[in-house]
């Protein structure tokens, strides 16, 4: 009778602790998705709007550096025909994707604040861009809404 019993606490082990049939593999970690980087210069024609008045084709040009989802513009520079190349103060834009929005504002001579929006989207070696800037001082002359939208390549 031991025996018997002894055989049948061995047969019924196998049901209660495991199985015959192998386990599944382990599932592999992600491979880690590398950030895109999207630094360098860019340049291209933007249209230029004052005023809402009429949009002028202009070049062009910055140049972004990029630390993690942080994009720093240098100096957006425009050159419209017939007169000395503008410079605007586009500060910086958090990345969202390929996509990015910022705001930053400066004191300019005469105007007052200038509130600086920008927006836009990489893809490629292109950026797409719009920079809107609104003066707190908007009655002045020469201190109207400024507006550039364009797609500058790199």
């Amino acid at each position: 009778m031991r025996k018997l019993l002894a055989l049948g606490v061995l047969v019924a082990l196998p049901a209660c602790g495991g199985s015959s049939t192998p386990s599944a593999p382990a599932t592999p970690a992600p491979t880690p998705t590398p950030v895109p980087t999207f630094s360098g210069s860019y340049s291209g024609n933007m249209l230029y709007n004052v005023a809402g008045l009429a949009e002028v084709s202009v070049p062009a040009r910055t140049a972004i550096t990029q630390n993690g989802n942080t994009i720093d513009f240098s100096n957006l520079v425009i050159s419209p025909p017939g007169i000395s190349p503008i410079t605007y103060v586009l500060g910086s834009a958090v990345l969202n994707g390929n996509a990015f929005s910022g705001a930053t504002n400066y004191a300019s001579s005469g105007c007052g604040r200038i509130d600086v929006t920008t927006t836009g989207r990489f893809a490629g070696n292109l950026m797409n861009l719009t920079a809107i800037l609104v003066s707190s001082q908007p009655n002045v002359q020469g201190c109207a809404r400024s507006e550039m939208r364009g797609e500058l390549s790199r």
